[in-house]
């Protein structure tokens, strides 16, 4: 950053002073140490070569602002807290310092630390900065804490790198202040503060709004970048270089008021929140964000689904079940085979009366066998189960055509929501901003306080609609996660939902050559016409019905005049024959044996059933035309919405682009009136007409995005498939397919 910085500085001033004078720039880099960075001072003021000396660094500029006389020019650039190094500015705003000026720093440590402990119950605070700090700031601990004796304050040296500046936090740990870190690189910075969040450990960046975008929960610094600090610079030497000495140029700088700005990714992260008042008055970013939640994407959504959602379960077991029942049908041709057993206990006149025949107590166990030679009804119903359960296989073909039309049509709605979250949190950010101006130009009389009222009142209106969209983004999610099977309440991460288009469109070009042509507009709704007929689940279950209806038809039919034929047969065998009483004066044979055997053959054949069977025959026909009503129905019901789903695609389609210029152009009206409006050129009705536009055509933009993906979606599902989850392979055939059918017609 010190690079950067030294970069932009030269061009800063070669833009702005080297049109009036030749510069040679001698740059030397202390490298954080303090005697390095004097000694280089005193040479500098020692050297007759040196006209003007600017201290970049932290350390460099301390040593400058403690300099004992300056026999050069010296401009401090890079100054940490103002009371912290005892530079409390004068009545004109400038040093008083003869040859010596610097620039006013946006870093307020103590009432940063004030406001930090007031909206947190902080017991031990950590600062991290570059070693030397600790060694060059000694007091900084007792700045800091002047009149917080409840919190405990240790000053951490940053490490090399973000793992090794955590290892060295006290284990108290449960606030930190991060101070800017010069040698860390952004990846670095971000590790540093998502470790830091993982811990709970909540931070503050007095460094500004670009730590907050990294991961920091909170800054109270306005925003001053680097190319600021450097333009503030190069002015400065400007007016050195016309002629005014640097004890009498001014060390303010524009600054804006001190906001709050937090980032609520992760607030959610560590579980801390300020005060709701607070929140109120603050800008926010990363609303969106659930650091804990898992990434879904519209793929891994879809397959869960259709893995855990409950109305795919119960079409997968209502498939399951008419499977059973054509295993239960098929065991009617199977051999039917019985075993039982009887145990009779007889009076003793029967006894008697049967004439040794049988006894008193008898055990008889018997095996009988039944088999279906032909028998039309069973053949029939084992077909029928048969077509049932390619019926239930279509019913569940289309069950899940719907379960990932519903997981796609909540998972748009989620990023929708989210949208409208963020643009919801950009208008109550801008009306803030514009607050500001109008309290600003209020303080200097160049306005009343109406505007001011103006602004606080769109203020509360634009919190009511980010609570509400708040709320309309966390139902969105709690709806996906109820099909998902999941819990409810679990926190969802979404990646880039400007990407989204590209995961659901399989060739957007094609759209742009489709839709600029009425007559390949049409061609490309009867391609998805005849895409249906191949696919379509409901049109299958219509002509599986039909087929049960024919088969029902002629099994009557049959049984007019085919007879049923089956073969049964049985063994028994007497374990028991106790009692048996034989008149020995009758010539009565004796008892059976105790093994005895049946078999044979049935025939049956229906002669008359009172009609039944013509009647069933006719009730089949009626049954079949009704079947053929309705399919014609279902296929006009398609075709209306194929063609009514293509022309809304194409509208959709157009007003994507419409809407996004229609947005871009209402934001860059709204910069120009934001910027009249504060140099008293525009009015208040002028800049909160702009801001609405801007804020409705956002949200409009937004809305055309979806639902032209909406819209897509949609047609896949009439057309029968979702050629978005199929693989290249078969979309490039798809895709062949249309341009062919688009040439030719058919």
């Amino acid at each position: 950053k010190i690079n950067l910085l030294n970069e932009i500085l030269q061009e800063e001033i070669n833009s702005l002073v080297k049109p009036r004078i030749d510069i040679v720039y001698k740059v030397e880099s202390a490298d954080w140490r303090q005697e390095k960075a004097l000694q280089i001072i005193k040479r500098y003021m020692d050297d007759a070569q040196i006209d003007l000396i600017i201290s970049v660094g932290f350390i460099a500029s301390n040593e400058l602002i403690n300099f004992d006389k300056y026999t050069k020019p010296s401009f401090a650039v890079n100054i940490l807290d103002l009371e912290l190094q005892h530079l409390l500015l004068n009545e004109n705003n400038n040093s008083g310092i003869d040859n010596f000026t610097y620039i006013e720093p946006v870093i307020n440590l103590r009432e940063d630390l004030k406001t930090f402990s007031d909206l947190f119950q902080i017991n031990h605070l950590a600062i991290i900065g570059a070693e030397p700090i600790k060694e060059n700031f000694q007091e900084i601990n007792a700045f800091i804490t002047e009149g917080k004796t409840a919190v405990e304050v240790s000053v951490v040296p940053a490490g090399d790198n973000a793992g090794e500046t955590i290892a060295r936090l006290p284990q108290q740990t449960d606030a930190v202040i991060v101070l800017p870190l010069l040698k860390f690189d952004t990846p670095e910075i971000i590790s540093l503060f998502n470790e830091l969040n993982k811990r709970h450990i909540i931070t503050m960046a007095p460094g500004g709004v670009e730590y907050v975008e990294l991961g920091a929960s909170l800054t109270m610094t306005p925003k001053f970048t680097i190319r600021q600090l450097a333009r503030h610079t190069a002015l400065r030497i400007l007016k050195y270089v016309e002629g005014t000495n640097p004890a009498d140029i001014s060390v303010s700088v524009e600054k804006n008021k001190r906001q709050p700005v937090i980032n609520f990714a992760s607030l959610r992260a560590v579980k801390k929140f300020p005060p709701a008042d607070f929140l109120n008055d603050a800008l926010l970013i990363n609303v969106d964000t659930f650091p804990d939640g898992d990434e879904i994407t519209l793929r891994r959504a879809i397959a869960e689904a259709l893995k855990n959602n409950l109305t795919g379960k119960i079409t997968k077991e209502d498939f399951s079940s008419a499977e059973k029942d054509v295993r239960i049908a098929k065991s009617s041709i199977f051999p039917q085979l019985e075993i039982s057993g009887t145990g009779i206990e007889l009076s003793e006149n029967l006894v008697e009366s049967s004439m040794g025949q049988k006894g008193e107590f008898t055990i008889t166990g018997t095996v009988s066998l039944s088999q279906v030679i032909f028998s039309e009804p069973v053949f029939a119903n084992i077909a029928i189960n048969k077509l049932a359960a390619e019926n239930k296989r279509h019913i569940a073909d289309a069950a899940v055509l719907d379960i990932i039309a519903d997981i796609s049509n909540a998972y748009l709605s989620i990023l929708f929501a989210q949208s409208n979250l963020n643009i919801q949190n950009e208008n109550v950010n801008a009306t803030i901003q514009n607050l500001q101006i109008a309290e600003a130009k209020e303080a200097s009389g160049h306005t009343g306080l109406s505007d001011v009222n103006r602004w606080k009142s769109e203020l509360s209106l634009n919190k009511i609609k980010l609570n509400d969209a708040h709320a309309s983004f966390k139902s969105s999610m709690f709806n996906l996660n109820s099909l998902l099977n999941k819990q409810i309440d679990k926190n969802i991460k979404l990646p880039d939902s400007d990407k989204i288009d590209r995961s659901i469109i399989i060739d957007k070009n094609l759209f742009s050559k489709l839709f600029e042509n009425p007559g390949l507009t049409d061609l490309y709704a009867s391609f998805i016409m005849s895409e249906m007929k191949n696919n379509s689940p409901e049109l299958k279950q219509l002509f599986t019905a039909g087929k049960i209806l024919n088969r029902q038809k002629s099994m009557h039919y049959r049984q007019l005049f085919l007879p049923e034929i089956f073969l049964f047969g049985s063994v028994d065998q007497v374990f028991v024959r106790n009692g048996t009483i034989a008149n020995p004066q009758l010539p009565i044979p004796p008892p059976p044996d105790n093994a005895t055997w049946s078999a044979g053959v049935s025939l049956r054949f229906p002669l008359f059933k009172g009609g039944k069977t013509i009647t069933e025959i006719e009730k089949s026909e009626i049954e079949i035309k009704k079947l053929s009503y309705q399919e014609n129905e279902l296929v006009n019901n398609f075709e209306t919405g194929i063609r009514a789903g293509v022309e809304k695609l194409r509208a959709s389609y157009l007003e994507v682009d419409l809407s996004k210029k229609a947005a871009l152009a209402a934001e860059e009206n709204y910069k120009i009136v934001q910027d009249a409006y504060a140099q008293g050129v525009a009015n208040l009705v002028q800049l909160v007409d702009a801001q609405n536009v801007m804020t409705q055509t956002k949200h409009m933009a937004a809305i055309s995005f979806y639902q032209y993906l909406l819209d897509y979606i949609q047609l896949e599902r009439l057309q029968g498939k979702f050629m978005f989850l199929s693989s290249e392979e078969e979309q490039k055939v798809y895709l062949n397919k249309l341009n062919n059918f688009l040439v030719n017609g058919e």
